[in-house]
Parts: structure tokens; C-alpha cells; sequence
């Protein structure tokens, strides 16, 4: 329980706040609360990091020392103060969304606490850097070949690494956003407010936000596009806030705007709209932005210095595959358009097949009529097909159609009654508005889009109260009823099942890392099994497209605290492995060696315990051939034309094979040895012979005939490369495509 000091103090400045300054209530109690929350969180990180000392003594020193200090003023303040008045609830309608938020978070927390992370982003890079922080002791940078778990802004990474760190742990993984969906309620109710709307009207923001299926989905996520989007919700509450006057205020949005900046770089996109309506009170106050820019420097400068001397730019590179960089590409109006079109036609994925297969074909038309090709590299992640699955369980995928729907409406009231009636009401949306088309002009369109416009829709809900309120209470009533009715299929998140007959009351948690990917739990448990037996204690990792956070979790949860994951900073390092994992999930590249800096010993792949490919020592690993023969599919650095790994039927049974997806298949290799072998375990699933011809660094080496029928066929090839890297290519027929049951270029 000793995680639940890193949240303890949020509760304890709430109540501060609100019986020092009662005139804040207590919704502006919890939001100044959670913004010196958020820069505590990230000082003493910081803090400890500077001089190595993120580890249990010293963090939990001061975080009981920072607990008590709290607690006394707690003690001292409520004995001789005024309480602010609690929320008014009164009305149907209103009563029944006040049960329905305290039926949400209800829900959403126990499914937090319930379930163990498993968002592949988050068993990729989230949580796994975190281990390795706190094997180092700080949030420094280190070698990896996952630049995301260097160059992404860490905010809600360091609160859930001081609660892993006290607790031994991730039960407390999900908590920050389960957090963050409670603070986007209550800003957004603020920001209603703001905006002009009375009691409904602020309780309907506050319902309208909590019912994004989005929202309710990543509450009990370890992601973190909630956390920014309710960090960029305070935000606008405070940029629209006239009081109080002078550096307090300064101070509030110079920490939400840090905070917000140092939780993921889409605030960068979000924030721009609100921060071009403080330029006029900043002319007349010049003070302000300095004390902005300090707030801000304090809270995510760390990081961006740290990005700055890795990388040579405070963001960071992102070094993606081709295709795989967010950046848009062409920023003619023809792309913003195209982009735009297939991120609101995500919204509206619906569960009649025909409907979306109307609105794919209505895209369609559209980039045809533009001239555009629907997957252009240029606009599109990965160039990854356009289409509208139903997925509303999906916290990467649920669209919000209502919401944006109700927006839309309440953009039409708001252009037919706003004259004469303030511009605070509209600018909510447009302020969305300028959000998402920001996004549209900066970002490709993905397939999980949705999850990145959190931001501009929690503006969009506080949209919908104003103009809702201003209709009528008929009005209200009617777009409470719709947004409870558009969250329902979303209330049980896919991979966190509560009431399915496997949920996460039936399964450990260490199923529950394996919901995404439940072909790796095998794998993972025979490499955890096979570091166990030989005694390894000391571990390097590298990830490459993998989830290797629960392997990297299984192997620090045995040994007493012993064991350790060994990391490198430039090249260099204190102890040498014992051991080496690489988790491929892509299966771009399978060495039969690795090297790794101060040891002059190779690492030998040993195994069937693919995508978590394990390493020993070259003696171990000789020693052990005959039990430990290498992987099936090793022996390469590079592959062309070859299919990532899929588990086919055979006689004996499932089995992992890999398949030529084109008439000529390359790999380049590293010459381990003067001579080499290359062994490969293939069929023909075809009815006609296939003649392989194989060639080393262009020359013909051989010709294999691989019978008809699919049966498996055993051939070794000797190699004798020229060079220090070899190229080995395989020419089949065009109209055959071998499988590969083994696949190896080894040096015995």
C-alpha cells in the first residue's frame, strides 16, 4: 500500500485549497490541488534523478515527509475554517447524471485496480522504461533501439514509476488516469461555467465528457491521452478565467501548460489556440509570460534538455520505420481535406456493416473527385489501409459519434443564436474546432486517430452544455439521455473485460499482459524458464516493435530483489549480462550473435522462445547445442521478401513458419566463420515442383527441388563467404511460394 503515498497528497491539497480559499469551492479546490500535485510529481522525480537516487529509501522518505507536512496543515486548517458549500444537485435530470458519473468512476476504478496494464503501447515502451529508470535510479536517457521510450514526454510515466518504485509493483499503473478522468470532469464543468452555463448545464459538460467512449475506455488505462486531455482542459478553464488577477494565475497556467507539454507532444497542437487568446493579456502584463515560461521550464525543461543533448532537438526524433513517422507529409489543402474526412468518418464506425461500408465509399468517391490516394504515404501512417471496423470497446479505437454529432448541432445553435449573447459560449468550439484542424494539418491519419482527439472533444462536451442549456431543459434532458445511450457498448474496455465469462476477476494478472498478444505468454514463460535455469541474474534487454515489459516484469519478481536489468548510456556500462533478449515482434532482422559493449565475448542465440529471442554467452551456449539448438529462423540481419512469423497446422501438430512473399528472397548476413552453413526446413504447398535456386553474394551455390504436396523438406547448403557481410538469395518460381518450417545461416 506504500504506492498510495505518491496520490496521498492530492486529497490532502484539495482540502487545503478549499479551506484556505473557499471562495475556490471545491471543484477549484481539486484543480489547483491536482496542478501542485502534477509539479511535485515532477520536482522530486527530477529531484531524485540528479543525483541517482530514484530508489525506495530516499523516495519514500520524502514522500512521508511530504505526507505529514500536508497532514499537519490538513489538521491545523479544517479547526478554524470556513467549508465551501458542496455541489447542488437538484432535478431528474441532473440527479441522473450524478449517479451516472459516480456509476463511472465507480466502474472505471474498479476496473484500474482490477487488471493488470496491458495496452500495447504501454507494455512497449511506458512501463518498460520505467524499470529501467528505476534500475538506474533516474529518468537519464539510455541506449535502446525504441526511441519512444526516450524522446516521449514523461509526465505520467514518473508518477506511475514513484508509485512502482514504493509499491514493488504496477497495481497502481492505471490509477493517473483514472485520475485524469475525474479532473476532466470537474474542469470541464469549470469551463461550462466559464462559458456562461448554470447548474444543468455544468453537470451536463461534466456527463457529456465522462461518456466519450474514449474517456471511459482509457480510465482504467495506463496510457496517457486522458491525462492530457485533462491537463489541456484546466488549461482553457484558466485561460478563460479572469480571477484571480496578477502571478497566481500566471503561476496556475504556466503549470498546467507544463504539465500538459510534459504528458505527450500533441499538447504542443491543443494548446496553440488557447495560448494565441493569452496574447493580448500578456502584451498588458508583460510579467506573466516569464512567470509562464518558468512554470513551464521547471516541470518539462528536464526532459527537453535531456532530448536536446540525444537527440540535437528538444522534441526528440522519433526513428520510425518507412512510413511510420506521425509528421504530415503535404500540407496542400487537398491533404488537410483528406485527412480530415477519415478522421470524422472514425467517429462514425457503427455496427451495421452496410452504413460503413456507405461512408468508406463515400470517402472513396471524395479522393477520387480530389485527385488523392486514399492511403498516400505522404498523409497516411504507414500507409495502412482506410476502413471503419466497429470497435467501441477498443481504448485506441472508439469513436465518440454522438458527441461530435451533438457538436455539430450546437455549432449550428451556435451560429443562429449567438448574436447579441457573448462569444464565451462559442468558444469552446471553436477552440475544438481549431484543435482538430491543427491536427489534421500536423498529423497523418492512423487507424487509432480517435485516441489523439481527446483534447478537442472534452472541449467539444463543454460546447454541448452551453448551447444545450440555452435551448432548454428539454434540450438537456434529451442530450444526457444520448450520451449515456452512445457510452454503454463502451463501458467494458476489450482487453480489460469486467462481466465477460473471462474477466479480469477470472484471470491473474499475469494473463492479463497477454490479452493482446496471447501467442507471446508461451514464448515469454520458456524464456523466463530457460533464464531461470541458467541462473541468470543480470539482463539486457532491446526491444524492436516488441511488448517486452512483462518478460522484463517476470524476471525482476523472482530472486529477492537480486536480479537486474543492465543498461547502457553511449556504449558504455558498469557490469556485462549475464544474459541478452531481443524482442522482435516484426522479425526484420534475426542474428545469430550479438555483441555487447565491455565484453569481448559474443552472445549465441539459443531457443525456441521467439519473439523473445535469448542470448548467452558463446561458451554457454555451445555447451548447451544439443538441448538449446538456435532458433528456428536465425542466422540474418536483414530480410526482404520474407513474411513475419505465423503459426500454421501440421501433421505433429501447430508449428511457426514463415512463407516467401515474393519470387526472390534476401538476407544479409554478418560472416561469423570462415565456412557457414545454411539449413532450411521448407515445403511447397503447391501442386507443381519448385526448383530454389540459391546464390551467395550473386554467384549460384545451389539448387534445391522441393517436392509437391507440402511435405517438409530437410537441405544443408555449405557457404563460404567472400566478405565481412554476406547477401544469400533464394529465387523461387513466380507462381510458388515456398514455407519455411527452419531457416538458418549458422557457423558449425
Amino acid at each position: 500500500m506504500t504506492g498510495l503515498l505518491v496520490f496521498l497528497p492530492l486529497p490532502l491539497l484539495t482540502v487545503i485549497a478549499a479551506v484556505r480559499w473557499p471562495a475556490l469551492g471545491w471543484r477549484g479546490a481539486a484543480v489547483y490541488a491536482a496542478l501542485a500535485w502534477g509539479t511535485l510529481i515532477a520536482v522530486l522525480t527530477e529531484g531524485l534523478s540528479a543525483f541517482s537516487a530514484l530508489r525506495f529509501g530516499p523516495a519514500l522518505a520524502l514522500w512521508l515527509v511530504v505526507a505529514t507536512g500536508l497532514g499537519i496543515c490538513v489538521w491545523r486548517g479544517v479547526r478554524r475554517s470556513i467549508w465551501p458549500t458542496p455541489p447542488n444537485i437538484g432535478g431528474l435530470t441532473v440527479g441522473a447524471m450524478a449517479a451516472g458519473l459516480v456509476a463511472l468512476s465507480g466502474l472505471t476504478l474498479v476496473t484500474a485496480l482490477g487488471a493488470a496494464p496491458n495496452t500495447p503501447d504501454a507494455l512497449s515502451y511506458h512501463l518498460s522504461r520505467q524499470l529501467i529508470w528505476l534500475q538506474q535510479g533516474g529518468v537519464s536517457h539510455f541506449d535502446t533501439s525504441d526511441a519512444r521510450a526516450l524522446m516521449m514526454p514523461p509526465w505520467t510515466e514518473m508518477a506511475q514509476a514513484q508509485a512502482m518504485l514504493l509499491a514493488g509493483g504496477d497495481r497502481w499503473a492505471a490509477l493517473p488516469q483514472w485520475l485524469a478522468y475525474g479532473l476532466g470532469m470537474i474542469a470541464t464543468s469549470l469551463l461550462a461555467r466559464e462559458c456562461g452555463a448554470g447548474r444543468a448545464g455544468q453537470w451536463l459538460a461534466a456527463w457529456a465528457f465522462a461518456t466519450l467512449p474514449m474517456a471511459c475506455l482509457q480510465a482504467s488505462s495506463a496510457k496517457n491521452d486522458l491525462m492530457v486531455a485533462a491537463w489541456l482542459t484546466v488549461l482553457a478553464w484558466l485561460v478563460l478565467r479572469a480571477a484571480p488577477a496578477g502571478p497566481g494565475r500566471w503561476a496556475a497556467i504556466g503549470a498546467a501548460l507544463g504539465l500538459a507539454l510534459a504528458t505527450k507532444t500533441t499538447a504542443w497542437i491543443y494548446a496553440a489556440p488557447l495560448l494565441i487568446l493569452l496574447v493580448r493579456p500578456l502584451v498588458r502584463e508583460r510579467r506573466g509570460g516569464l512567470v509562464i515560461l518558468g512554470a513551464v521550464l521547471v516541470i518539462a525543461g528536464p526532459h527537453w534538455v535531456r532530448n536536446q543533448a540525444w537527440f540535437g532537438t528538444p522534441l526528440g526524433v522519433h526513428r520510425a520505420e518507412a512510413g511510420g513517422a506521425q509528421g504530415n507529409e503535404d500540407f496542400s489543402w487537398r491533404a488537410v481535406v483528406s485527412i480530415a474526412a477519415r478522421n470524422t468518418a472514425l467517429h462514425f464506425a457503427s455496427p451495421w456493416a452496410a452504413g460503413n461500408a456507405a461512408v468508406e465509399a463515400g470517402v472513396g468517391r471524395m479522393h477520387a473527385a480530389l485527385g488523392r490516394d486514399v492511403r498516400d504515404p505522404r498523409t497516411t501512417l504507414l500507409g495502412m489501409e482506410f476502413s471503419l471496423p466497429w470497435r467501441p470497446r477498443n481504448e485506441t479505437t472508439a469513436g465518440a459519434p454522438v458527441q461530435l454529432g451533438l457538436g455539430l448541432c450546437a455549432l449550428l445553435a451556435g451560429l443562429a443564436l449567438g448574436r447579441g449573447r457573448g462569444a464565451t459560449g462559442r468558444l469552446p468550439l471553436l477552440l475544438a474546432g481549431a484543435g482538430l484542424l491543427l491536427a489534421c494539418v500536423l498529423l497523418k491519419w492512423q487507424p487509432w486517430g480517435t485516441r489523439l482527439h481527446l483534447p478537442a472533444f472534452a472541449l467539444l462536451a463543454v460546447g454541448i452544455a452551453v448551447w444545450a442549456e440555452r435551448i432548454g431543459p428539454r434540450v438537456i434532458g434529451a442530450c444526457a439521455l444520448l450520451c449515456g445511450l452512445g457510452v454503454l457498448p463502451s463501458l467494458e474496455p476489450d482487453i480489460r473485460p469486467v462481466w465477460s465469462p473471462t474477466s479480469i476477476f477470472t484471470t491473474s494478472r499475469w494473463q492479463d499482459y497477454f490479452t493482446t498478444h496471447p501467442q507471446d505468454r508461451a514464448p515469454a514463460e520458456a524464456a523466463l524458464g530457460l533464464l531461470a535455469a541458467q541462473k541468470v541474474e543480470r539482463l539486457h534487454v532491446v526491444n524492436k516493435h516488441g511488448c517486452p515489459y512483462a518478460l522484463m516484469r517476470g524476471f525482476l519478481d523472482v530472486g529477492e530483489g537480486s536480479r537486474r536489468l543492465v543498461v547502457t548510456r553511449h556504449g558504455r556500462v558498469e557490469t556485462v549480462p549475464q544474459a541478452v533478449v531481443v524482442v522482435n515482434r516484426l522479425g526484420d532482422g534475426a542474428p545469430l550473435y550479438r555483441r555487447f559493449p565491455g565484453s569481448a565475448e559474443r552472445f549465441r542465440a539459443v531457443g525456441a522462445t521467439v519473439p523473445f529471442r535469448v542470448f548467452l554467452p558463446e561458451a554457454r551456449a555451445r555447451a548447451l547445442a544439443e538441448r538449446l539448438p538456435p532458433p528456428a529462423f536465425a542466422g540474418w540481419e536483414r530480410s526482404d521478401a520474407l513474411e513475419r512469423d505465423v503459426v500454421a497446422q501440421s501433421a505433429g501438430g501447430p508449428v511457426t513458419v514463415r512463407r516467401m512473399s515474393g519470387p526472390e528472397l534476401r538476407l544479409e548476413f554478418r560472416r561469423e566463420a570462415l565456412r557457414m552453413t545454411l539449413r532450411l526446413v521448407a515445403a511447397n504447398p503447391t501442386a507443381r515442383a519448385c526448383e530454389l535456386e540459391i546464390q551467395l553474394d550473386g554467384a549460384r551455390v545451389a539448387r534445391v527441388r522441393l517436392d509437391p504436396g507440402g511435405g517438409w523438406q530437410a537441405v544443408a547448403v555449405p557457404l563460404a563467404p567472400a566478405g565481412e557481410q554476406g547477401v544469400l538469395t533464394l529465387f523461387a518460381p513466380a507462381e510458388v511460394r515456398p514455407v519455411f518450417r527452419a531457416l538458418q545461416i549458422f557457423d558449425d
